[in-house]
């Protein structure tokens, strides 16, 4: 075996770097395009969305994207299904959403499902 001079040593590094750190970027540019186009299904609750949502965001972390929870809150209640139209309204008009964390936009959007699951349920019986 033979043995690598210190500037030789240095170059094969670069390069194995340089390697990982494209691959870093193309998979950080799928995560942004799958961030970009998420969408809520009209079957899908909200519990599953945000999961699925934040895994996503939670990816992109790890490749090194900063990304903020002003801009995920927003694009979260920009991207929900149409039946929660009433609900956005009311979060966006309701609180600073600059200032909502992720956790407390779930936990108010999930308090809004549950109601409106528990009205639909009058309503019908």
């Amino acid at each position: 075996m033979r043995s690598l001079s210190a500037k030789e040593a240095w170059r094969l590094l670069q390069e194995e770097f340089h390697s990982d750190e494209k691959i870093r970027n193309i998979r950080l540019n799928t995560l942004r395009s799958q961030y970009d186009n998420m969408k809520m299904k009209e079957n899908e609750d909200i519990k599953g969305y945000t999961s699925k949502f934040m895994e996503v965001v939670n990816q992109m972390k790890i490749h090194g994207e900063n990304i903020s929870d002003a801009k995920i809150v927003q694009k979260i209640l920009g991207s929900l299904d149409r039946k929660f139209n009433t609900m956005t309204i009311i979060i966006v008009e309701s609180k600073d959403v600059t200032k909502l964390s992720v956790i407390e936009l779930k936990r108010s959007l999930l308090a809004h499902e549950h109601k409106f699951s528990k009205n639909e349920e009058n309503t019908s019986s």
